[in-house]
């Protein structure tokens, strides 16, 4: 049975990190222990460290690097809102 969640529930734990790979995930603060969360950089090693042994929060720490693009002016598709971006994301994530 697939989740469906609500885009600003920060309660949220997805089942599987294969959900998380096809759905907006939400930053649960408690899921988070880096300083850099949010800015997700391929020439960090920090975040490559990240994506092997934490990948709950690199893919939580991915879809808010995202977020924060899409409220940046100068953005293909900016968004108004960060439930708009989220919404953006999984439309996004469901198609790829």
């Amino acid at each position: 049975m697939s989740q469906k969640i609500n885009m600003i529930d920060y309660n949220f734990v997805p089942e599987t990190l294969e959900w998380c790979r096809k759905h907006y995930v939400p930053p649960i603060k408690k899921h988070i222990s880096c300083n850099d969360f949010g800015d997700c950089d391929g020439m960090n090693g920090s975040c490559h460290w990240c994506r092997e042994m934490t990948p709950y929060q690199w893919e939580m720490c991915c879809d808010e690097t995202w977020v924060k693009g899409l409220f940046r002016p100068h953005s293909r598709n900016p968004e108004k809102t960060r439930e708009e971006a989220a919404e953006f994301i999984e439309r996004y994530k469901q198609n790829s």
